[in-house]
This record gives structure tokens, C-alpha cells and sequence, in this order.
């Protein structure tokens, strides 16, 4: 797994900040209107923040998710650390627009990640309706794979992790109408770990040609 075996080359980095985490996306308005559903590209803010950029020397291994496995240094089930994650607030999708995951509002700076993101959509029951992984060779949820929702990382060299552009989801969205959530984690396998931001932002279709 090519993650994993960066991870153990970085023997310094710096200083790291304490792990954040935001379950809601930074909208002001009433908590009702943020228990409502909004419509990606027409209701919904252009850009919901995920999660916060964290970055961790050492991620302390104790929330463990049982059900997020990978195949690493001969174990396959060697289970990753979770060390960032967030859910956004209720949404709906008109099928208008691509959904991406970017690392600002506006849609410009990469996501970069070490080690791999799984990204999650939500019913409103909390059932999980499809996953998707950035970053992630050999990550088994509940021991199947999810799909690949990205590829052409950039390396940034060791403690700087793998950078994307933008990331987009839109395949993993229900087209029913119906309130999702998604939500994003990112996971360390071994040693150091980053994330930059994480925004869900729509993007317009491209006009044809």
C-alpha cells in the first residue's frame, strides 16, 4: 500500500495541532433552517466545510473503527485510526451540478491527505447508501471494497502527504429527492498523519460542446 510505507518514512515533521472535528457546516442561520434540508446548487451555500485541516505526529490508537480494515505489513486486517471526520447538515440533490470535495470554499486548493479519506452518504435513518475511498489501496468497509473515487495523486515527498484536485462524488449522491448526509474521514494507518480541509462544494456542469 503505497500510503502506508510513506507514512513510515517520515521520521520528523512538525509540531502538530489537536484533531478537529465539525459536524455541522458554517452557515449562519437559525438551527432549524440547519435541520432542513437544502438543494445542492440552488438552496445549499456553494461550499459546506467538512472538517478542519489536522495534522498529527503520532495518532493515538483508541477509536479505531472495527469496521475499516486494510491489508498492511502482512495483516489484511490491520485496522485504521480515524483522526478527522465530519458530516454535513441534511442535503438534497437536483442532479444539476457535480459535487466535488476540495480544500476551500472556493474550490481551489487540493485536498491533501495522509492516508486515505472514506467517504461516506447517509440516509436520514443513518444507513449508509454508498462509500467511496481517496487514497485508499486495499481499505475494505465491513469487508468489501469501496469504489475508487479518485487517482493521479501528487507525492509530496515524506510528512507532506498526497495531494488532489478536486474530488468529485457525484456518483455516490441518491438522485431520489430524498435528505442524505456525507460524511468524510480521513484515517492514519501508521505514524504520521494530515489532512488539509475538506469542503463540499458544487461545481455547474460543463456546457456541451
Amino acid at each position: 500500500m503505497r500510503f502506508a510505507f510513506a507514512s513510515l518514512l517520515v521520521l520528523t515533521t512538525a509540531a502538530g495541532c489537536a484533531a478537529t472535528t465539525e459536524d455541522a457546516s458554517p452557515i449562519e442561520g437559525e438551527e432549524s433552517e440547519l435541520r432542513a434540508a437544502c438543494t445542492l446548487g440552488a438552496g445549499c451555500p456553494d461550499a459546506l466545510k467538512v472538517f478542519a485541516a489536522t495534522t498529527l505526529q503520532s495518532v493515538p490508537r483508541v477509536e479505531a473503527r472495527d469496521d475499516v480494515t486494510v491489508d498492511f505489513g502482512g495483516n489484511p486486517e490491520w485496522m485504521a485510526e480515524p483522526f478527522a471526520s465530519g458530516t454535513t447538515r441534511k442535503l438534497v440533490n437536483d442532479g444539476k451540478g457535480r459535487v466535488v470535495l476540495t480544500g476551500s470554499a472556493d474550490g481551489t486548493a487540493p485536498i491533501v491527505v495522509d492516508d486515505f479519506l472514506l467517504v461516506e452518504v447517509l440516509a436520514e435513518s443513518g444507513q449508509v447508501l454508498a462509500k467511496g475511498t481517496v487514497n485508499a489501496t486495499g481499505a475494505l468497509v465491513d469487508g468489501t471494497a469501496p469504489s475508487s473515487l479518485a487517482s493521479g495523486a501528487t507525492w509530496g515527498g515524506p510528512g507532506k502527504g498526497w495531494s488532489y484536485n478536486q474530488v468529485d462524488i457525484t456518483s455516490l449522491l441518491p438522485t431520489d429527492k430524498k435528505p442524505f448526509r456525507i460524511r468524510v474521514s480521513a484515517f492514519d494507518i501508521t505514524s504520521f498523519a494530515t489532512t488539509t480541509d475538506v469542503y463540499v462544494k458544487t461545481v455547474a456542469l460543463a456546457p456541451p460542446p
